[in-house]
């Protein structure tokens, strides 16, 4: 039999194209980040409720408040009594005024709104101007510190007003008076209101 003279080299170059070439395979490990906890949410604290709108109510002394010396040390923390001058007229209905043995008028109606503010200590109240600012501030342009003598001409103790926010069932409240030393800024203690009815 007669070989043809290329087959050789045509059977080495078919072997040698039929070699199994060996892969080299790599695992690669990838580190990865955990993924992202979920943002913190932060459940707000809650708040007393405000006083609702159209809320007229008495704020006044009671047998806890000294006009004189103050009845509370200026390092507890209340709120303040803020009061906007209205205007309002009387909405009647009121629990109707009274003249106490020394003259002055009780149970007025003032014609003003009023609001409390964020608990304080009494002692940064260390001026009028200081407790005017808060008010202003924090209500608007013509709110200042409430006062003893609010409730009109003649009239002390307490007064009707609107209120507008703040919770006045809560808390007892600084006040001003400006014919006695019993202010925050006067000494260590001042003298404190509360509600006592609203309508």
């Amino acid at each position: 039999m007669r070989i043809h003279p290329f087959l050789p080299v045509l059977l080495v170059g078919l072997l040698g194209s039929a070699c199994v070439g060996r892969v080299r395979t790599e695992i690669v490990y990838v580190r990865t980040a955990a993924p992202p906890a979920p943002p913190c949410v932060v459940e707000p604290v809650a708040q007393p409720a405000p006083s609702p709108a159209g809320s007229y109510v008495l704020v006044g002394y009671d047998n806890a408040s000294d006009g004189r010396r103050g009845d509370t040390t200026t390092q507890a923390v209340l709120p303040m009594l803020c009061l906007r001058a209205s205007g309002l007229p009387d909405p009647g209905g009121l629990i109707p005024p009274s003249e106490t043995p020394g003259g002055a008028d009780r149970r007025r109606w003032s014609g003003a709104e009023i609001a409390l503010t964020e608990p304080m200590a009494g002692h940064l109240l260390s001026s009028r101007g200081v407790a005017d600012g808060h008010c202003s501030r924090r209500f608007g342009a013509g709110w200042r510190m409430a006062e003893f003598h609010d409730g009109g001409p003649n009239a002390g103790f307490d007064f009707w007003a609107f209120a507008v926010a703040g919770s006045f069932d809560t808390s007892r409240f600084w006040v001003a008076i400006s014919d006695k030393p019993a202010n925050p800024w006067d000494s260590g203690r001042a003298m404190t209101w509360r509600l006592l009815a609203r309508r």
